[in-house]
């Protein structure tokens, strides 16, 4: 499960720069479908199986939505880095954020599950 979600985290970044650059690609992917809350500025992504069940369910959230153990960690592991970005996993009732993170000299992209659990993905220098 683990080894799944850190991979789809790093696919899920590869694809976001891809979309960035503005080069479409075709994949053989799960399908997927884009849902709007209405009244509010949130958009979950679900990303469905070949039987159409859903699989992954992401969406971008806020910090004051992130649990109390992740906060913890957070503040115990990297203490002085901001907030860039938080990405919610819901993967079979599992949540896994992916959160990107700024400070002086570095940005970080780390994975933190509901109940605390840390991992670096991705460190890079500023320059």
């Amino acid at each position: 499960m683990k080894t799944m979600i850190a991979l789809f985290a790093v696919l899920f970044s590869l694809q976001l720069n891809v979309n960035a650059n503005g080069k479409a690609t075709k994949t053989n992917e799960p399908a997927d479908s884009i849902e709007y809350i209405a009244g509010t500025t949130d958009v979950i992504k679900h990303v469905y199986s070949e039987e159409f069940n859903t699989w992954i369910e992401m969406r971008y959230i806020n910090d004051d939505e992130l649990p109390l153990k992740v906060i913890s960690k957070l503040m115990k592991k990297v203490p002085n880095a901001d907030f860039v970005s938080i990405v919610e996993l819901n993967v079979e009732g599992i949540k896994t954020y992916i959160i990107t993170l700024e400070d002086t000299n570095t940005y970080k992209v780390v994975r933190c599950g509901d109940k605390g659990q840390f991992g670096i993905l991705q460190s890079l220098q500023k320059q």
